[in-house]
């Protein structure tokens, strides 16, 4: 049984699953959940949480990508993205910097390290609700591997 399986099975029970503070919380009738189902939620813990945050976010729209599956990767990917941002943590897919007018040199994605002087960024978020913002050492001899330094002034 794959996830979204699992879920409809758990709804059509009167079991509900959500949310709460990055925590999976299941809403259930007293002595329904056996040693199985709770087995099969343990199992499945990470794509369930998956699957409600794609759910929250895209809400009604949700409906739109049926039978989408590639689409629905990419949202997931975004939130998991968004994630690590707001926690101020920088993304694995950001191996470049550049410089945003409202936040200083940040990490980006090397696509976005292209544009000079950006006028605001993923990051901008984080400075309007005063969260943390990895600053990168522009002064530091950095493998390339790890990072292309692309600055533009």
């Amino acid at each position: 049984m794959n996830p979204y399986q699992l879920i409809d099975s758990l709804n059509s029970q009167n079991i509900f699953l959500r949310a709460n503070n990055g925590k999976l919380v299941v809403d259930a009738p007293t002595g329904i959940l056996t040693k199985e189902l709770i087995k099969a939620i343990e199992i499945n813990k990470g794509q369930i949480m998956e699957i409600i945050d794609i759910r929250f976010f895209l809400g009604d729209d949700l409906n739109l990508y049926e039978n989408q599956n590639e689409a629905i990767k990419c949202w997931i990917e975004f939130l998991q993205e968004r994630r690590l941002i707001e926690s101020g943590q920088v993304p694995s897919n950001y191996t470049a910097i550049a410089h945003c007018n409202l936040c200083g040199d940040i990490y980006v994605p090397l696509e976005i390290a292209a544009y000079s002087n950006l006028q605001g960024c993923m990051w901008c978020s984080n400075r309007f609700k005063k969260m943390p913002i990895p600053k990168p050492n522009i002064n530091a001899v950095v493998p390339t591997t790890r990072l292309e330094l692309v600055k533009h002034r």
